[in-house]
């Protein structure tokens, strides 16, 4: 081989290196790229997953904390219709009580008037019977019957039950 053959196929020898050398360090770093990529793409979905959990966590407290307003709410405005349930009772507890003692000062009264009723017809005796004599009966029969009939019949049976019979019986009519 000559001298010069030999350098030739050195350097293309040489160059041959040098273009595996290369294409040995571009895969290399092509393989360190999509390693990184791929811890970049990881880091990513990693974030993306906490970021779902801490929102998913916000949406649970906000309902928690929704709940418990509306619950709190509920509960103060129970509370509140209790407390005027129980004035309404009171009220009507001490209204009743009124109304019983009016009813049995009412009673008593009543009892005392029916007693004195009592004590006063026994004092009282009975009534006398009215007697009125034919020719007394006479002169108010013609009297009254020339004014009004009813009028008669209205007296008598008010102040003599007895008397207005007779006039019936005599033959006038209310």
């Amino acid at each position: 081989m000559n001298p010069k053959n030999k350098l030739k196929a050195a350097t293309i020898s040489r160059q041959h290196l040098k273009e595996k050398k290369f294409i040995a360090e571009q895969k290399i770093k092509e393989a360190e790229n999509l390693l990184l990529k791929k811890a970049k793409e990881a880091r990513e979905l990693q974030l993306k997953a906490k970021e779902s959990i801490i929102a998913r966590q916000n949406i649970v407290t906000l309902t928690i904390g929704i709940s418990l307003i509306l619950v709190s709410t509920l509960v103060l405005l129970l509370y509140r219709a209790n407390l005027q349930k129980q004035r309404a009772n009171h009220q009507l507890m001490e209204k009743n009580e009124e109304i019983n003692q009016q009813n049995e000062e009412i009673s008593s009264q009543r009892d005392a008037i029916e007693e004195q009723k009592m004590k006063s017809r026994k004092k009282a005796g009975p009534l006398p019977k009215a007697s009125i004599t034919p020719s007394v009966f006479r002169r108010l029969f013609f009297h009254f019957t020339r004014k009004s009939p009813s009028i008669l019949m209205t007296i008598l049976s008010f102040t003599a039950p007895g008397i207005s019979s007779v006039v019936i019986s005599t033959g006038l009519k209310k």
